[in-house]
């Protein structure tokens, strides 16, 4: 079985933290909105109790900032175990692909079935010169078979392979 090259795990890293870093930006954006406020009102009274309240404040913010770091680590480990652990097979009779890390989950198509082969390219494999393969079958409207972060040229030759090999089943 053949493992998705390696030089494309960080892609996939990347790609599954963008929504982890855009939650963590927005998050950070409204964190300094609500310290202006907070400073501001500080600066304004002189109370002691205002000053703790600003401190309270500062420590309940940065521990959601902290979490929200941690979780997009999390999240970015999680891509990277997931994409290191997809393999796919071409055979003479079936395609097959696995993937998983908790689970496992095991495709096997045999060619006779395969009906059509797509290649997508969403903005970030784009930008790194990637493509996903998607294998459908007879009696199914979604892909059964995916092949992620495959070079462009590899892609079309897993594709020109499988449609071939479909067409002399």
């Amino acid at each position: 079985m053949k493992h998705i090259p390696q030089k494309n795990f960080i892609v996939f890293t990347i790609s599954g933290l963008l929504p982890a870093v855009i939650f963590v930006g927005i998050f950070g954006f409204l964190v300094v909105m609500i310290l202006g406020d907070a400073v501001e009102l500080a600066l304004k009274t002189s109370e002691e109790n205002t000053l703790l309240q600003f401190y309270s404040d500062i420590l309940k913010v940065s521990n959601l900032v902290m979490i929200s770091v941690v979780l997009a680590f999390i999240f970015m480990v999680w891509q990277y175990m997931l994409t290191r652990s997809w393999v796919y097979e071409i055979s003479d009779e079936f395609f097959r692909s696995e993937y998983g890390v908790l689970s496992k989950k095991q495709v096997t198509l045999s060619f006779d079935k395969v009906q059509n082969v797509d290649i997508t390219r969403s903005f970030i494999e784009r930008l790194f010169g990637l493509a996903t393969v998607h294998i459908q079958t007879s009696g199914s409207s979604v892909a059964e078979g995916i092949v992620p972060g495959l070079e462009r040229a590899d892609a079309e030759r897993v594709r020109d392979d499988i449609l071939y090999r479909s067409s002399n089943a």
